[in-house]
């Protein structure tokens, strides 16, 4: 498939949360600014730039602010139309080594009328040839890997709450042994036990959010926000 690739200065560092002059709108549902973050890596899409991020798009397809809506202020709207499957925005937060554990906090939004069968996070390598993810469904979601040695794929019937901002956290214990979890709203939902984690090459620093995959023949639209990642719990909002 065709796609636009544009790579940015990617950086890392607690930006994004708590900025004094986060816009607070009709879209914002909690309350007032946000705390500080202290996690490893933290992003709420207030910067007009998004100086942060790279962005990866099929033609057709967007991954741009929202200042006008969002969990929080501003927001990441990716739009996926039919004949696409890329809209997302990357960051490299982790070291090329990966650590034992790693946690990615993400609020999403999903509108109601459409589709729903999308990988909003990713969690891979550099070279983009592995990944752990989370799928969201009309009726279920699930965990998964591609790329990986172990086998990592279980289906939860936790059915994805819709017109509202709903917190996702993953989290990716790594090792021979390993386990991938994930929780909605601080509640598990799915989890895969004893499985072997460890990315190929050691490397998992990478994080994409958006829409970094799904099935070409619809339209997708996803509201992403409040991002954050470390290799400790980082917990909803």
């Amino acid at each position: 498939m065709w796609r636009a690739l544009l790579l940015s200065a990617a950086g890392c560092g607690r930006v994004g949360f708590g900025s004094a002059d986060a816009a607070l709108d009709a879209g914002d549902v909690a309350g007032d600014s946000a705390p500080p973050c202290t996690a490893l890596f933290c992003d709420g899409f207030e910067d007009p730039s998004l100086a942060t991020w790279g962005v990866a798009v099929d033609p057709g397809a967007t991954a741009n602010r929202d200042a006008a809506f969002g969990f929080r202020g501003a927001s990441l709207h990716a739009t996926s139309p039919a004949g696409t499957q890329l809209a997302d925005r990357f960051v490299d937060v982790f070291p090329v080594s990966a650590p034992a554990d790693v946690w990615v906090r993400v609020y999403v939004f999903a509108a109601s009328g459409m589709t729903l069968d999308v990988e909003p996070l990713h969690l891979a390598n550099v070279a983009g040839t592995h990944q752990l993810v989370f799928s969201l469904y009309d009726d279920a979601t699930d965990i998964h890997a591609h790329g990986f040695a172990g086998s990592v794929s279980s289906v939860g019937g936790a059915v994805p709450p819709r017109d509202t901002w709903v917190c996702y956290e993953l989290h990716v214990a790594i090792g021979a042994n390993g386990l991938v979890e994930l929780y909605r709203d601080g509640a598990l939902v799915v989890m895969e036990p004893a499985i072997d984690t460890r990315p190929p090459g050691g490397d998992l620093s990478r994080l994409r959010v958006g829409i970094p995959n799904k099935p070409t023949m619809f339209d997708e639209t996803l509201f992403v926000d409040e991002v954050a990642a470390d290799t400790t719990r980082i917990g909803c909002l």
